[in-house]
């Protein structure tokens, strides 16, 4: 049979892969490839024979060829042997166990998945649009009809099924479960199972499964809370759960974890993997959150990651992805682990080349008509545009006539272009198209797709850079990470030279942006366009006009007033769109009541077009700041409005010191709950102590000034700037004392309530 239709999902059976397909006539076909995995082995043939007998002896076929393949860092051919192993289920786990029994031996491309090598061997992708070949049970061939490169592709026409608890405000497992389960069907029905009798309920979302068959089932916390309280209520009751839609498959279930990364710990729920259908956790996926379902899709098929595992990993595994795929495609052998280690430096050359981004620090004040242009995609751009990679940085065929890197002593490669620019260009390219649809897609909803795809990008490649420096990136090395940065402070200030001599001043840059201003009055968009104009022509990299402003706030360091900082202003765009950085409505943590009081200032005082009419509006803002404390004063405030949420930063009995949060998740482990570093906690701040938001029954009376201190400073983060600071605002309305650092403090409780919808107004 040859047919139409679409990779769902695809996971490694011994015989090779399992493949589900939606077809065109609507039918959900599973089907089996005959497929081998590929490993390599750099090694004599005597020790080749040796790897074989000991694969055999586990009982698995395997069959061994010479080959040739390229050497990451010096590109040069070399001898190997591939290794193929006759049970791809098992391939990975096997050739670890070769590499321990023979820790001396080279190889490479061993500790792939199956799942992502099959989608890397065969250059196909998930959710890919493909014309199939079956015969019986065996997919006989599949050809993909869509590239990764394509703009406008189709998504499978997904029929999907929602779970989530019900009446939860918050984590399910934290003290907000009512017992029963909401079932989210298609054209918005719900439907209540009662949980008093949990044999009959998991007997509906049983029959519910079987009669809707979801290719997406969509939950809330089914990764950490719902599934596996599921599966405990199946194993306690007798009653199996048909999850799968592959029946012969339990479902792939991996333990949570808390690790840390840029500069905090982070919280992983345990994952449910599911075979034959999909499902995602709308709480707990990054890129899913970021970037919606359309951004989520996009990064699967560029990273080729099943959409499952994308959903839940970083998008940093993402761009390393592309990369393996790439280099399987160029006939690279990937290295087990990272071969590059830094050269020897001095101090003074440390000094030198590890600098970072280049910032130039704005002074507090308010400026008029000024300009703002970024940079675009600035650090991915500069490894593209100058052939940066870890093989082309200070390589050996190109150290007299290779391009030489600002500051480092190095040159990068000339003659033959990086693995990682070859990831980078097209995503770039393609990045730059959907800014493109952004604006100009005849149709709302495809403005919406494009934006979401272009968010996707970027993600991708902010983590491109970053992975560049990582120490355990399987391509990354630190000279090219510096010469990275190099090259970006040589275009910041390429583009500051540039401004002066056409008579700007730059009065804030920051890594990729600049802020400038005419001495003689406001600037204007031509003569933005023509100064990025002169900066892509010296710097050699794309800048862009991000906007004039009416007015622009570059606000004070909160522990001195007197210094400014680099990501803290408030700005009005001519259009009246506002951009913001380091205020109270951009922080997760601020109460919502204290955020919606800031926002609602802001709103106010973008509705001006001057400095001037700007000090007159705040002015009359003051009333409303009163107001705010007066409703706050009055003691009716919910719990939800005044929550404070803040992450574990280690678990909750390993604190010291009784901070907030610490206090807080004590309540919630006394009542019950399990929490781990890296999780979020909900809190009030009560007369005598916190309170975890699900321990404050409602009736509790919580601090009053300590919240009108709050929202003064939210306040006057925004209205300073116009005339009315802090000391002004607290003495119009009664000094309020700023938030006591807590004392030992007594702990009880439930847990954590979401943030109510943050606001994403800005920039």
């Amino acid at each position: 049979m040859d047919t139409l239709g679409w990779l769902l999902d695809a996971y490694a059976v011994p015989e090779g892969m399992t493949v589900w397909l939606i077809l065109d006539d609507g039918r959900r076909v599973r089907v089996v490839e005959p497929w081998r995995p590929t490993s390599y082995l750099k090694a004599a043939p005597a020790e080749t024979e040796r790897v074989r007998a000991w694969i055999e002896a586990q009982g698995v076929p395997v069959e061994l060829e010479p080959a040739v393949r390229r050497d990451f860092m010096s590109g040069r051919e070399v001898p190997v042997f591939a290794i193929r192993i006759g049970d791809a289920e098992r391939a990975m786990r096997l050739m670890a166990g070769a590499m321990r029994t023979f820790p001396d031996f080279a190889f490479y491309n061993a500790d792939i998945a199956a799942d992502r090598l099959w989608f890397y061997e065969t250059v196909r992708h998930p959710l890919a649009r493909v014309r199939v070949e079956i015969d019986g049970e065996i997919l006989r061939g599949l050809e993909c009809l869509d590239s990764i490169w394509d703009l406008d592709y189709e998504i499978p026409p997904f029929a999907t099924l929602g779970l989530r608890a019900e009446g939860t405000g918050g984590h399910p497992a934290h003290g907000r479960y009512a017992g029963s389960i909401e079932v989210h069907l298609a054209g918005g029905e719900v439907r209540v199972l009662d949980g008093d009798d949990p044999a009959a309920m998991l007997d509906r979302i049983n029959g519910l499964l079987r009669e809707y068959d979801p290719d997406l089932l969509l939950t809330e916390y089914g990764d950490g809370w719902l599934l596996p309280r599921l599966r405990e209520l199946s194993e306690r009751h007798g009653i199996p759960l048909h999850l799968n839609r592959d029946a012969s498959r339990p479902p792939k279930v991996s333990d949570s974890r808390s690790y840390f990364t840029y500069g905090r710990i982070v919280h992983r729920d345990q994952t449910w993997i599911l075979h034959g259908r999909l499902h995602l956790d709308q709480r707990n996926s990054f890129t899913l959150d970021e970037t919606g379902f359309d951004g989520l899709f996009e990064t699967a098929r560029l990273s080729r990651l099943p959409v499952q595992v994308s959903a839940r990993t970083s998008t940093g595994t993402g761009i390393s992805s592309m990369q393996l795929a790439q280099a399987v495609a160029d006939g690279i052998l990937i290295p087990v682990d990272k071969a590059q280690t830094e050269s020897f430096k001095t101090g003074e050359e440390l000094l030198t080349v590890d600098k970072g981004g280049l910032v130039f620090q704005p002074e507090p004040g308010v400026h008029e008509g000024a300009g703002e242009l970024d940079f675009a995609s600035m650090y991915p751009a500069i490894m593209v545009g100058h052939n940066l990679s870890p093989e082309t940085v200070g390589c050996p065929c190109c150290r007299e006539d290779g391009d030489l890197i600002p500051e480092t002593g190095l040159r990068s490669c000339r003659k033959r272009q990086g693995l990682i620019p070859r990831v980078l260009a097209p995503l770039l390219v393609k990045r730059a198209k959907y800014k493109e649809l952004k604006k100009s897609a005849p149709t709302e909803a495809g403005r919406a797709r494009a934006k979401a795809r272009v968010s996707a990008h970027k993600w991708l490649l902010v983590c491109s850079f970053g992975y560049l420096g990582y120490r355990n990136a399987r391509f990354g090395r630190i000279e090219a990470h510096e010469a990275t940065t190099a090259w970006g402070r040589e275009a910041l200030l390429r583009a500051k030279e540039a401004a002066e001599d056409l008579g700007y001043r730059m009065i804030h840059g920051i890594v990729d942006s600049l802020w400038v201003e005419k001495p003689t009055g406001r600037v204007t968009v031509s003569e933005c366009e023509a100064l990025a104009a002169e900066i892509e022509r010296r710097s050699g990299l794309p800048i862009a006009v991000e906007g004039v402003y009416r007015w622009i706030a570059f606000l004070p360091s909160t522990a001195d007033e007197r210094r400014g900082v680099a990501q803290r202003y408030l700005g009005v765009f001519e259009s009246g769109e506002v951009k913001a950085r380091g205020i109270e409505a951009r922080r997760v943590d601020a109460a919502p009541f204290v955020r919606a009081l800031q926002v609602g200032l802001v709103e106010e005082l973008a509705k001006s077009a001057s400095v001037a009419e700007a000090r007159v509006i705040a002015a009359g803002l003051v009333d409303r700041v009163r107001e705010a404390a007066e409703t706050i004063r009055s003691g009716r405030l919910r719990g939800p409005d005044l929550a404070i949420h803040r992450h574990l930063s280690k678990g909750p009995l390993e604190y010291a010191r009784p901070t907030p949060v610490a206090v807080a998740a004590q309540q919630l482990v006394s009542r019950g709950a399990v929490l781990e570093a890296g999780e979020k906690v909900a809190y009030v701040l009560g007369t005598d102590r916190p309170l975890a938001l699900q321990v404050r029954e409602g009736g509790e009376p919580y601090d009053t000034e300590a919240y009108v201190a709050l929202a003064l400073r939210a306040a006057a983060t925004v209205l300073a700037p116009f005339g009315w600071p802090l000391a002004s605002l607290q003495a119009l309305l009664q000094p309020a004392r700023l938030p006591p650092e807590p004392s030992a403090r007594r702990a009880g409780g439930p847990r954590c309530h979401d943030v109510p919808g943050q606001m994403k107004l800005w920039g």
